[in-house]
């Protein structure tokens, strides 16, 4: 059985069992057998955006930062559309560089996505880290207007106790 994804590839059901294992024990956070279980997946399909955005989780819970931020930007260059991977590697960047170096990466990103809630949001928490309140603000009554739904997150957010 073949199961075709987004870039064409076609994952033989041995590669997306492969593939369903790893995200399974990424879920445990079992990484070292997330990693033997990718790591048996053909080239072709380890350069594919499910697998580049399960090694983002990956990274994400060993905080190994710079390899996140590494695969957030092979993920921005395939999908430069989809605002996840700009925050991914805004947030890998916060962690290398600092505040400052994350907030210009998700300030650039609001200039391309300008009503994107997740930059939207994600800068709300920057600026209210940062100690700017009143853009903090700004940022996310923009998010919320754009996707009510962010309030939620905002309630159990600690970087926006301050708002």
């Amino acid at each position: 059985m073949k199961n075709e994804n987004d870039a064409g590839i076609y994952w033989h059901e041995q590669q997306h069992e492969h593939y369903q294992a790893a995200s399974g024990y990424v879920e445990l956070q079992m990484h070292q057998d997330a990693w033997n279980e990718l790591n048996k997946l053909d080239p072709a399909i380890q350069s594919l955006r499910p697998v580049l955005a399960l090694k983002i989780v990956i990274y994400y819970q060993l905080r190994d930062w710079e390899s996140m931020q590494a695969t957030a930007r092979k993920l921005v260059k395939l999908n430069p559309d989809d605002a996840r991977w700009k925050v991914s590697e805004a947030f890998a960047t916060l962690r290398i560089n600092g505040i400052e170096a994350g907030k210009e990466i998700l300030e650039k990103a609001n200039e391309i996505h300008p009503n994107e809630p997740l930059i939207l949001y994600n800068l709300s928490c920057y600026e209210s880290q940062l100690g700017n309140l009143e853009s903090s603000k700004e940022y996310f009554k923009q998010a919320m207007q754009v996707n009510p739904h962010f309030h939620e997150f905002a309630l159990e957010e600690l970087r926006l106790e301050s708002l």
